[in-house]
């Protein structure tokens, strides 16, 4: 973009900073987010956080990513703490994973979709992307939103309170907290096993 004269703008650096995630970039991801504010004039957004945590989980780097969330002048939603969890799971981090969990049930968000499996608790903030199986987990939310148009299902947008255009109002009701838990959860689970929520008694 440089080469070129093109000036990045801040879905430019939401896109650079996430193929950096998941090539392995740490270095130039983090970078390329110093820029932004220092060569660019722009303000990091949530979104922009959220993928340096999500470059730095999957790097491994689970210290730094929560020193990094603690750090931030923009307050973690669920969706960021869950990226951090997530990476804790895999890592088999228990330490960290414990704190993480208690920072996302004190937000205490109506925007959380959790999932119980086997014990575990998985979390999901509506428009999550930054946690494993995610494409899988697109998948299936297209699958199953074709099947409810068949059966006459209508997405009310109204209840999209945000201004933005129809399309992406659409965007965010499939990819609600819920929706998502429930979909990693058919994804996870074996006919005989079981996944709730863990608000059932």
């Amino acid at each position: 973009m440089k080469a070129t004269g093109v000036i990045p703008d801040h879905v430019a650096f939401v896109a650079i900073i996430y193929a950096c995630s998941h090539s392995g970039l740490v270095e130039e991801g983090l970078a390329c987010f110093d820029q932004m504010k220092k060569d660019y004039n722009l303000e990091p957004r949530i979104e922009h956080y959220a993928c340096v945590v999500d470059l730095l989980s999957r790097s491994g780097l689970i210290s730094k990513a929560e020193k990094f969330i603690c750090s931030m002048p923009l307050k973690p939603d669920a969706s960021i703490w869950g990226c951090l969890l997530s990476a804790c799971r895999s890592s088999g981090i228990i330490e960290v994973a414990e704190r993480v969990s208690e920072r996302i049930l004190e937000l205490k968000s109506n925007d959380t979709g959790r999932i119980e499996i086997e014990r575990r608790l998985y979390m999901f903030g509506t428009g999550d992307k930054f946690f494993e199986q995610f494409e899988e987990v697109n998948k299936l939310l297209g699958i199953i939103s074709g099947l409810m148009a068949k059966e006459g299902y209508v997405t009310v947008l109204r209840y999209v309170l945000h201004d933005v255009e129809e399309d992406e109002k659409r965007d965010m009701l499939c990819g609600h907290s819920e929706r998502l838990a429930i979909s990693f959860g058919l994804l996870n689970t074996k006919p005989s096993l079981g996944a709730r929520s863990p608000d059932q008694k």
